[in-house]
């Protein structure tokens, strides 16, 4: 597990465990049902509420109204699931 503020960030990670050659894959709905098992792997506390939200803007395509880390990976999870 990746220890918060080391290592890559959590897009990359995402991308990585989804096994996505690049970022931009994570949009495809293809990789929809890895992405969710990503997010399962991925605690909420391993990374600042800045990349989750980095991350959810990214992957939601519009700013999210959630604050904390947590939620925001809980809307993923939904998203993806």
């Amino acid at each position: 597990m990746v220890e918060k503020g080391q290592g890559p960030g959590l897009l990359e990670t995402l991308a990585d465990l989804a096994g996505c050659l690049y970022l931009s894959d994570l949009h495809t709905f293809h990789f929809h049902r890895r992405l969710h098992w990503a997010l399962v792997q991925c605690p909420a506390g391993n990374w600042p509420g800045g990349e989750w939200r980095e991350a959810a803007r990214y992957l939601l395509n519009q700013e999210p109204d959630e604050k904390s880390a947590e939620g925001l990976r809980q809307l993923l999870l939904e998203y993806t699931g």
